[in-house]
């Protein structure tokens, strides 16, 4: 019983981890919040960042549970990271369209998250692999 308490903590650890990394694929570094435009790998470097806590919680919590059921773990946490990800930004969208949003945040302060192409990729690679990972894991081998 301790020992999926502990996995699923874990698993709640990656998870948000991934969420971060779908976050940080929407920044766009081109923003006119950057006096200086940064480095390419700068975007690649944020995201990666977070790569390394979320696969070392993956993996401890896969551990944990002795590898039992992993695909369906690890697809569960990616479908959930990428779940999260569309919610805040649909959030934030809806923030976006309020007319008080405006006077609050002046000056194109929201410029800093429409990397729209390499967001959207990357989520559409997350949850992909979540959801492959799903199936695969229903089917016996």
């Amino acid at each position: 019983m301790a020992r999926k308490i502990i996995s699923i903590v874990l698993f709640v650890v990656a998870g948000f981890f991934v969420y971060a990394m779908g976050l940080l694929a929407f920044v766009n570094l081109d923003s006119p919040l950057f006096t200086n435009r940064p480095p390419v790998w700068l975007k690649f470097a944020m995201v990666s960042f977070f790569f390394i806590p979320a696969v070392a919680a993956l993996l401890l919590g896969l551990a944990v549970n002795r590898f039992q059921n992993w695909r369906r773990d690890i697809g569960i946490v990616l479908v959930s990271g990428a779940g999260m990800v569309v919610f805040v930004i649909l959030s934030l969208m809806c923030l976006l369209l309020s007319p008080e949003a405006g006077r609050v945040f002046p000056g194109g302060g929201w410029d800093l998250f429409n990397s729209y192409l390499f967001g959207i990729g990357w989520l559409a690679a997350l949850a992909g692999t979540g959801v492959t990972l799903i199936m695969v894991s229903r089917k016996p081998l």
